[in-house]
């Protein structure tokens, strides 16, 4: 029988409009805000860190004021996934892995989001994959890695099957432009990794 798994619910960063004065109290500091959160969740998706890489000093606060067994999931630079597309990233991968690093067993997953690829980006979803591959076997061994892709007619079997064999989580979003995560598991199964990752951001 197989053992129950373990949720990890959080939100897409712990910052955003409006949420002074309703889920943080009136006049607590933005410093204060990643400590109040964590007594309310127990993990959460850093945003920040798809538009520069953390520094050490930032990274080192986050693991300070969270408690024991809090996960921060955490998206790969925009540098890599949007301005390279995964050519010649691997220095900017090395560093933001080591600064993530500070955090211990804190480090949860850690997401590829890929924009919407239109046709002059790849003519063939065939040949995302052909560059895919190549740089997820680069990948270095101990981190749970996951994958968003936002065009639909990119889930090909060679897609999921080349996250599949590398134990790479396909990300099940709540996306106008994607199917339903429930679609895909009358087709197949979508789970490609012995973690699911699942974002509500429709």
């Amino acid at each position: 029988m197989a053992a129950a798994a373990e949720i990890h619910l959080g939100t897409s960063a712990f910052t955003a409009a409006g949420w002074e004065g309703t889920f943080y109290p009136p006049g607590l500091k933005p410093a204060d805000y990643l400590g109040h959160y964590a007594t309310q969740f127990g993990s959460v998706e850093v945003d920040s860190t798809f538009y520069r890489i953390p520094s050490a000093q930032m990274v080192k606060r986050w693991e300070a004021v969270t408690p024991k067994g809090f996960i921060f999931a955490a998206k790969v630079p925009q540098i890599i996934t949007h301005e390279k597309v995964l050519k010649d990233a691997g220095a900017e991968l090395k560093e933001f892995l080591g600064v993530m690093d500070l955090l211990g067993e804190k480090l949860g997953p850690l997401l590829f989001q890929f924009p919407y690829f239109n046709k002059k980006a790849f003519a063939k979803p065939e040949e995302f994959v052909e560059l895919l591959i190549p740089f997820l076997d680069t990948l270095p061994k101990g981190y749970r890695f996951a994958v968003e892709i936002r065009n639909k007619n990119f889930l090909i079997p060679e897609y999921m099957e080349a996250l599949r064999q590398r134990k790479i989580a396909m990300a099940l979003i709540d996306h106008p432009w994607m199917p339903f995560a429930s679609d895909w598991f009358q087709r197949c199964d979508p789970v490609t990794a012995d973690f699911a990752y699942i974002r509500w951001l429709g």
